[in-house]
């Protein structure tokens, strides 16, 4: 990643509501460097008073965890795009006993295609005391969904991961869902 500053571009942009992928837009990925407060403005109409901003802690791009459960805190999540609604999307990067160079995870299955995953699923996995956790990440509805689709994530005890994806259907009243699809990532 290339170090960055460009003028005229509101300097937290790098957080949900990033300006990287706007038509036009040549920046490239942003990382932002200054935390942002929840009462900044996306898009302020005066100047920013930059001293302000830079007065605040330099925000922190790894936050080392035990992700795959392998008993070693040398994880953290690199956020890669974001879905509607503000969903954020991550890779899981770090270390692990078997692999012991700085790689994003894949699966077993998959070792060199990256495990991408909403923020709040990582998040998940890593506060479960389970190896294998189940969630609906897609459900019915859902910006006008019309399956449910949920993950169900297994660490290994070598800290590997096993990710397979199912898609059901959205049944009518009284009528139980089937299962459109599964596949292993």
């Amino acid at each position: 990643m290339h170090r960055l500053r460009v003028r005229g571009v509101w300097p937290l942009a790098a957080d949900a509501h990033s300006r990287w992928d706007e038509p036009g837009s040549n920046l490239g990925a942003i990382l932002r460097r200054w935390e942002p407060r929840k009462d900044d403005p996306y898009d302020p109409p005066e100047p920013v008073d930059l001293s302000k901003i830079h007065s605040r802690p330099v925000a922190k791009a790894m936050r080392f965890a035990d992700y795959n459960h392998d008993g070693n805190a040398t994880e953290f999540l690199l956020q890669v795009g974001v879905m509607a609604g503000g969903r954020r999307l991550g890779v899981l990067v770090g270390v692990s006993p078997r692999h012991a160079t700085l790689h994003a995870f894949g699966t077993t299955e998959h070792p060199d295609r990256p495990v991408v995953l909403q923020f709040w699923e990582w998040d998940k996995i890593l506060n479960s005391s389970d190896r294998t956790v189940t969630m609906t990440d897609w459900p019915c509805g859902d910006h006008g969904s019309e399956f449910r689709r949920e993950f169900s994530v297994r660490t290994g005890a070598g800290g590997e991961f096993h990710v397979v994806k199912r898609q059901f259907s959205c049944p009518g009243d009284g009528q139980q869902e089937k299962l459109l699809f599964e596949e292993t990532e």
